[in-house]
């Protein structure tokens, strides 16, 4: 699974993810847009210099490997947004560009958790390194932006994850972090596996944990990759409990 396309896929997975949570007075769902708003997005709301680091671990049966990657924000334009990736594998390192469009509004959507039907707006978005590209679509709930639904398609894997805990909390070091929890199942050209994904509008990319599994009999074949530290630059200061940076 360490192809350069599972690389490819993990940083979209560190793109916008899930959208700010907007506020609940009581109203009716806002009229779908045909424009996406920057501030539902977890890069685009960010200064050039914000980061999110991971702890990676890829385990085949008893062989372990551990690695670091760092996702760092270049640059903001009209049309797309730019992140520095870099990777940090058994004494390997590497440094990629990726380049990622503005998201594109396709329409409305309703995706059923925890028993609720809810409201979403349906967003798409392509992501380029090099000459691989990679089209994903999320889901974001009308009334809190939240994602309820991903969907990944590449050349030669995809994706589908749901929602199916809004309130997950995730430990993080000493901090406490309320994630919707997403499962589902991945194609790879390695074969299928099981994709578990945890997000929160709280960190740059939105991504807290991502979990691939491979179900075979008598052997672990897993991915796993958790968010360590971050830092959010703000034009303004950042609202709520957190204060733009921790580390774990």
């Amino acid at each position: 699974m360490r192809s350069i396309r599972l690389r490819v896929l993990l940083s979209v997975l560190v793109a916008p993810l899930c959208g700010a949570a907007a506020q609940d007075g009581g109203e009716a769902p806002p009229k779908l847009p045909t424009r996406f708003d920057r501030t539902k997005d977890e890069w685009m709301g960010l200064l050039p210099g914000s980061f999110v680091r991971f702890r990676m671990v890829n385990q085949i049966g008893a062989m372990e490997q551990e690695g670091e990657k760092t996702e760092t924000l270049k640059e903001v334009g009209e049309k797309e947004y730019q992140l520095s990736v870099v990777e940090s594998i058994m004494g390997t390192d590497t440094d990629r560009t990726q380049s990622l469009t503005l998201p594109a509004f396709e329409g409305a959507s309703t995706v059923e958790v925890e028993g609720a039907a809810r409201e979403c707006e349906v967003w798409k978005q392509s992501l380029t390194m090099g000459e691989y590209e990679v089209v994903f679509r999320r889901d974001l709930e009308v009334s809190t932006g939240r994602m309820l639904r991903f969907r990944l398609v590449g050349e030669d894997q995809s994706i589908e994850c749901s929602a199916e805990a809004l309130e997950d909390k995730v430990e993080v070091g000493e901090n406490t972090l309320s994630c919707v929890r997403l499962k589902g199942r991945g194609k790879f050209a390695q074969g299928e596996a099981d994709v578990r994904m945890w997000v929160s509008s709280e960190i740059p990319g939105g991504l807290v944990r991502f979990e691939i599994r491979v179900p075979m009999p008598g052997q672990e074949i897993s991915f796993v990759q958790e968010m360590v530290e971050f830092e959010a630059r703000r034009r303004s200061p950042p609202t709520g409990t957190w204060h733009g940076y921790f580390r774990a």
